[in-house]
């Protein structure tokens, strides 16, 4: 898929460029800049990249706890959506930040309990949907060798992210079944 993206993208560039004579472009100054210059599916993230993230993670839900702590005549649902998005303006993990703010200002009328399986808590902070964006599901290709599928992440890197981040939400956002 990437490799499709940046073949696409790249064709395109070099029409317009050619339409344009545009001779001063540089590809991969703008492949850097548009984070494609990797394979970000098998990125395996570091120990302390992954905490961060997950840090972050937790500091939505807080955010999102605060708001919700004010009731509805006093939150301002623009702030709260302003804030979230700068903090996931923060994060490393490729992603479509314009469907992140779409999916946040779905959340306004949502109205089920933060313990709910379809809660803003819940899908904000889904451990497993964010592991996931960092790669920890993440196969990696066939060695030929062995019958046991191989992924980036061992199983004891998968349990101890998880835990970090269970942690965290029940320490630092303890009231989150209040709401």
């Amino acid at each position: 898929m990437l490799t499709k993206m940046v073949e696409y993208t790249f064709n395109h560039i070099y029409k317009h460029n050619k339409k344009n004579k545009m001779e001063d472009f540089d590809l991969k100054k703008y492949l850097a800049e548009n984070k494609l210059t990797e394979d970000y599916t098998q990125k395996k993230y570091t120990e302390e990249e992954w905490k961060r993230e997950l840090d972050l993670n937790v500091e939505m839900a807080k955010r999102l706890i605060a708001h919700q702590a004010m009731g509805n005549a006093d939150a301002v649902w623009e702030d709260l959506v302003a804030d979230l998005m700068a903090l996931q303006k923060q994060s490393i993990i490729p992603g479509n930040i314009g469907f992140f703010k779409e999916w946040i200002e779905s959340q306004e009328t949502n109205g089920l309990p933060n313990q709910s399986s379809g809660s803003f808590f819940t899908g904000l902070t889904d451990v497993d949907g964010l592991l996931s964006a960092m790669n920890f599901e993440e196969e990696l290709e066939f060695d030929g060798e062995s019958d046991e599928d191989l992924y980036l992440y061992t199983d004891e890197e998968y349990d101890a992210a998880q835990k970090y981040h269970t942690d965290k939400i029940n320490t630092e956002v303890s009231d989150w079944t209040k709401y």
